[in-house]
C-alpha cells in the first residue's frame, strides 16, 4: 500500500536535557524543524532517498500503530516521543518514550524521523 499524501509532526521532549523539539514534515518534502530551547526554526526539503525511507516506513503501518494515547508515562527522565501522523486515508496519533517505543511498529517511523530532525538543526 503506498501513503498517498501525508503530513507528520514528531514533537521530541523531556529527557534529562529538558527537550523540546519539532518536527513537521510532508509527502511533498516541505520540511520545519523547531528547537524551543534554542529558540531556533529552519524550513527546508527533504531529499528524494529520505522521502523514499518515509514512505517506505509509513506504508507498512498498520492501522493499530498507535501508542499510547494518554500521554502518560512511567519513566520521568525518559525523551517522549508525540507522533501526529496524517494521510488520504487514517490518522495515527501516539506518545511514547525511550522504553515503549522500542519493538513497536512506529519505532523505524520515530528513529528515522528523529535523525532527520536532528539533521535539520544541524544546518
Amino acid at each position: 500500500m503506498t501513503p498517498g499524501s501525508w503530513n507528520v509532526v514528531l514533537h521530541v521532549s523531556g529527557g534529562f536535557v529538558g527537550l523540546d523539539r519539532e518536527l513537521q514534515v510532508a509527502s511533498t518534502g516541505a520540511l520545519t524543524a523547531t528547537d524551543r530551547r534554542r529558540k531556533t526554526t529552519t524550513t527546508s526539503r527533504a531529499g528524494a532517498p529520505r522521502l523514499a525511507e518515509l514512505n517506505s516506513l509509513i506504508s507498512k503501518l498498520s492501522d493499530r500503530s498507535g501508542g499510547r494515547s494518554d500521554g502518560r508515562t512511567e519513566c520521568r527522565d525518559c525523551v517522549h516521543y508525540r507522533v501526529e501522523l496524517r494521510t488520504d486515508s487514517r490518522t495515527i496519533i501516539a506518545d511514547l518514550d525511550d522504553i515503549n517505543v522500542s519493538g513497536t511498529e512506529l519505532e523505524p517511523l520515530i528513529r528515522a524521523l528523529n535523525a532527520l530532525l536532528n539533521e535539520a538543526l544541524a544546518g
